[in-house]
């Protein structure tokens, strides 16, 4: 009879396997707490949400993927401040405390797909009571620390004081201050805690020896010209970084890391600090083209020098081929352009540019050869506002094609046609030689925050305006059907403006 009953359950348990989905698909439903950024934070920690479609799970891990969850979505909760939270998962309705939950997912069959729901009850918001440092702190690096009585208890804004200390008494001298992690005390009644911060401000250090390393083409007098902390100041990480990150904008480096000693390497109350820079590769190639209608195709090639003569001198020459096929244009031009930046001109924060083109173009509305030369100075104002003032020369030869009146030798006068009287005309090429003289300025707006050149902006918006006040001379040469010359002048403004904004789409 007992042997009967054991095979009988066998025989159940087997037809609830071969019912059983494995992997189990399911679908994870998320109760709003109200809070979008939580919302937000838990959905991303859920291994229930996350591994949901890349890694499948039978029944039985499930439920343990479903139980690791709710200590992490608690540690989410926490973080924001709330420290007496309540999660509640359930899968297909079932709690998991359920003892047998594992047979009823074992029962359930292949479809349709097993809802997870994830409920949280966030209870209220902590809040600080106390605020104790235990060290000895400046009157300046407690305001730096920023963390008073009734603020919110959130993770993120209690460890972001304690690193705002951290870092006002390093940049007091204290190259080695340390403050720990928090010690919390809940209350047990009240929703509130009170901290407890550790600091060691350790001994004061001086700025030592200043070294840059893996200089190969840039001129080490350069470079160390460029640095803009010097011996014997007060040692500060804010200063440190500022130089390092003036070093890469030069744009000649690929990478520059600092390099300090370790505390027990340090013998005395200086601190030497190295500069490990790594050098880009000295010339690049880049190539455009582009297509309208009207003036055809464009094509051409950029070559750089980003280190002409060990300087950091950017030389660059661009040389496009214009006017390839399109209904305005009746041949091809071309378009070369030559600029030479060279950075520290004068101060550490200018630079002066010069450059060079040559232009040719045959439209059917007027044919043009251009040269144009210029200088000018370009000066960072502040870590967003950049601007430049320059001279500007430019020549140019256009010529048209105009119905003009025929002029009889030998009266000088317009003359007319015997047959009909009629004053006689007829197409002339009329050649004008224009001289602009023109003071550009420019003023640039950045919130990007890009300290590499090589990187590509994700936030902020860029903002650039110019006004060029212009003198044209202009002067049309001798020509037989108009019978003289004429040389105006005119004096313009030329004014633009350009706007783009970044957004991170990742």
């Amino acid at each position: 009879m007992q042997l009967k009953r054991l095979l009988l359950l066998i025989v159940c348990l087997g037809a609830r396997v071969a019912l059983a989905a494995d992997p189990q698909p399911y679908s994870v439903k998320f109760e709003s707490t109200g809070n979008k950024a939580l919302d937000g934070a838990l959905k991303a920690s859920s291994q229930l949400d996350s591994l949901r479609t890349s890694a499948p799970a039978g029944p039985f891990a499930l439920i343990g993927r479903a139980q690791s969850d709710v200590e992490r979505l608690q540690t989410v909760c926490e973080s924001f401040g709330y420290y007496r939270r309540e999660i509640t998962i359930t899968i297909a309705g079932h709690p998991l405390d359920q003892v047998d939950l594992p047979g009823e997912l074992l029962a359930l069959p292949k479809s349709p797909t097993v809802v997870v729901q994830i409920m949280v009850q966030l209870g209220p918001l902590f809040h600080v009571r106390k605020v104790t440092l235990d060290g000895d702190v400046s009157d300046n690096a407690r305001a730096a620390f920023a963390l008073e009585s009734g603020a919110p208890a959130v993770a993120g804004q209690v460890l972001a004081a304690g690193q705002r200390l951290q870092d006002a008494l390093q940049d007091e001298g204290h190259a080695f201050a340390r403050v720990d992690t928090p010690i919390a005390f809940e209350d047990a009644h009240d929703p509130v805690l009170d901290l407890t911060f550790k600091v060691s401000a350790g001994p004061i250090y001086r700025i030592g020896d200043i070294s840059i390393q893996g200089l190969k083409r840039v001129h080490t007098r350069f470079a160390q010209d460029r640095v803009s902390i010097h011996r014997g100041e007060l040692y500060s990480p804010s200063r440190i970084e500022r130089a390092r990150s003036d070093l890469l904008g030069l744009g000649v480096f690929s990478g520059v890391t600092v390099q300090l000693p370790k505390q027990e390497e340090v013998s005395g109350e200086s601190l030497p600090v190295i500069f490990a820079v790594n050098e880009r590769k000295r010339h690049a190639v880049s190539f455009t083209a582009g297509y309208s209608t009207d003036l055809g195709g464009s094509g051409g090639a950029t070559w750089t020098d980003r280190n002409a003569f060990g300087n950091a001198e950017v030389l660059q020459v661009t040389s496009n081929l214009v006017d390839l096929g399109g209904s305005a244009t009746k041949s091809p031009g071309y378009q070369v352009l030559a600029t030479l930046s060279k950075p520290d001109f004068l101060r550490s924060d200018q630079s002066l540019q010069y450059s060079v083109g040559l232009l040719k173009q045959n439209l059917q509305a007027y044919d043009q050869d251009a040269i144009t030369a210029g200088v000018a100075i370009n000066r960072t104002l502040s870590s967003r506002w950049k601007a430049s003032v320059g001279l500007t020369l430019e020549h140019e030869e256009i010529i048209q094609q105009e119905i003009v009146p025929v002029i009889d030798p030998t009266s000088h006068m317009q003359a007319t046609n015997p047959k009909t009287g009629q004053p006689e005309t007829a197409p002339a090429d009329i050649v004008n030689h224009y001289t602009l003289l023109s003071i550009p300025i420019t003023l640039k707006y950045d919130t990007t925050g890009l300290s590499n050149p090589l990187d590509d902006p994700r936030h902020g918006l860029r903002l650039s305006g110019s006004a060029a006040p212009t003198e044209s001379f202009n002067s049309t040469a001798n020509n037989s059907a108009t019978g003289g010359d004429r040389t105006p002048h005119a004096t313009f403004l030329v004014v633009q403006g350009q706007f783009s904004t970044y957004l991170d789409l990742n």
